[in-house]
């Protein structure tokens, strides 16, 4: 933005000082004339036999003078159209220069957009790994939980029928000592 405000002041100051050169050129012109003339009529009172010669001197005067301010003029049209040329050439550059910028912005603009893509995609690729690692950790710890209850279910099933095997055995036993104690009495009993 500096290096285009640099730019344009240039282009002013080149356009004022052609505007005055052109000026200086119009003004001298306009003072060679008025002095042709002048000095055109000062000649005009001067005998009569020297007024063709003295027409003729003006002339050739006029004509040399004519062909400095063509020159002159000439001159300046070539400049002017070299510096119109400048001046294009100038706005060009402008003009790609800000091409060349608006490209830029769009370039690191699509930049910008496709890395927050990706991080956005890797922060939901992130997140999917986290729900599905949670969904496996409930899994296995449910099925942790439903082996254990399965164990502990075995284990309880394992003690009751321990528990009724043993209960089974404490009534064997304390019938055989009842038909035991039953035939020691009769053995007494037949003594």
């Amino acid at each position: 933005m500096k290096r285009d405000a640099e730019i344009a002041k240039t282009m002013m100051e080149e356009q004022e000082r052609v505007i005055k050169e052109e000026s200086a050129a119009e003004d001298k012109r306009n003072e060679v004339k008025a002095q042709n003339y002048f000095d055109l009529e000062k000649q005009v009172e001067e005998p009569e036999r020297k007024k063709q010669e003295t027409y003729e001197q003006l002339l050739k005067e006029k004509l040399m003078i004519d062909e400095i301010v063509r020159k002159i003029y000439e001159e300046d049209q070539l400049e002017k159209q070299h510096k119109l040329e400048k001046m294009n050439a100038t706005r060009r550059y402008i003009e790609e220069f800000q091409k060349e910028q608006a490209l830029w912005r769009k370039k690191k603009r699509e930049e910008m957009e496709e890395e927050n893509r990706k991080i956005i995609e890797f922060a939901h690729i992130q997140q999917q790994r986290e729900e599905n690692r949670m969904a496996k950790i409930q899994e296995n710890e449910e099925k942790r939980r439903q082996l254990q209850d399965a164990l502990a279910q075995k284990l309880e099933e394992m003690l009751r029928q321990r528990d009724d095997l043993e209960q089974v055995r404490q009534e064997l036993y304390q019938e055989e000592q009842a038909e035991l104690h039953a035939r020691k009495l009769k053995v007494s009993f037949r003594n």
